[in-house]
């Protein structure tokens, strides 16, 4: 039984030309696995596995700058506050709205509102939240290209204390 069913899985895969050859095959590119020939290779081989072994524990250099950044700002990061911030461009359309009621609302657990459309384009928007994730929506929004041609600007970001009036965020769209 052993042999037919050998023979079966040659027959199947004989259009691959490195099968009738003995050895491991790589199971998604069903190449030949060779062992390393020379001792470049082999060190090669061995670095890659030390190295990939390693690059778990390290910690990156991003979080790392990141941390001082943070460590260094004196700030409390839970503190709540307000922001008025004036954006410009395409923003009276209903998708870059409802990608503000996502981020600020859903995303970040912001409160607060945004103007309702009209035929300027310009738009207000007044968030209350901690200053965290307020910091983290103003940065999204002066990122400034939400979906596909949407091009939106911050011309202006205000502080303001917070009123504690909005249980959510709300934005009409039209």
């Amino acid at each position: 039984l052993s042999r037919e069913t050998s023979k079966i899985s040659i027959e199947r895969y004989r259009w691959l030309p490195e099968v009738n050859k003995p050895g491991k095959y790589h199971r998604f590119s069903n190449k030949l696995l060779r062992p390393p020939r020379t001792m470049k290779q082999f060190l090669f081989v061995l670095y890659a596995l030390f190295a990939t072994a390693i690059q778990g524990f390290a910690p990156s250099r991003q979080h790392q700058q990141r941390t001082v950044l943070r460590a260094t700002d004196g700030e409390d990061p839970n503190e709540v506050i307000a922001r008025r911030i004036i954006v410009k461009g395409d923003v009276q359309g209903g998708y870059y709205r409802s990608c503000v009621s996502n981020e600020a609302g859903k995303f970040r657990r912001l409160v607060g509102t945004m103007s309702p459309p009209d035929e300027t384009d310009e738009a207000e928007i007044y968030v209350e939240g901690k200053r965290k994730m307020l910091d983290g929506f103003v940065r999204w929004c002066k990122k400034g290209d939400v979906g596909l041609n949407q091009q939106a600007t911050v011309s202006e970001v205000k502080e303001e204390e917070p009123t504690g009036l909005f249980e959510d965020f709300f934005v009409k769209t039209h």
